[in-house]
């Protein structure tokens, strides 16, 4: 499987994750998605971060493992409103992206908890203020792994 995004559309999201550094940013990616399983981003769309502790609790994450440094979640009403908006282009969701402040661009046990399938999942890595290495990937069918997915910039 592939992604394949504009290079506007990644340096939009190395501008987002720079802007919210030392916390994670996150967005979705809207475009297409052919039938044997590649997808086309045709718009980035940031989200806000809204990770708080009450939302940590509800998902079950230890107490240790709270925080925006470390931890993102989407607000199901903003995730909504994208959708639609999408939908009215005749476009969906076809994947998130995330960063990993001063960490590696590779998946955590806490993205493998709040991924779904068939969605892929791009990281980005800031260290020091500063993007670096940029990782796609998705989730296997009963979502016990991730899965490298190959990044194709257009």
């Amino acid at each position: 499987m592939t992604l394949k995004v504009k290079s506007e559309q990644l340096d939009c999201i190395r501008q987002h994750a720079r802007e919210t550094y030392p916390d994670e940013c996150c967005g979705a990616l809207v475009g297409l998605a052919d039938g044997n399983g590649d997808k086309e981003v045709r718009e980035v769309v940031r989200l806000p971060n809204s990770f708080e502790r009450e939302t940590a609790a509800a998902l079950g994450i230890d107490e240790n493992e709270q925080g925006l440094r470390n931890r993102y979640v989407i607000d199901p009403r903003h995730l909504f409103e994208t959708e639609k908006q999408a939908r009215s282009r005749a476009l969906s969701i076809i994947g998130f992206y995330h960063s990993h402040p001063d960490h590696p661009a590779a998946p955590s046990r806490y993205d493998l908890h709040v991924a779904s399938s068939g969605y892929s999942y791009v990281i980005i890595s800031v260290d020091q203020g500063q993007p670096s290495e940029v990782t796609c990937w998705e989730t296997d069918a009963a979502r016990e792994k991730f899965e490298s997915e190959t990044l194709m910039e257009i």
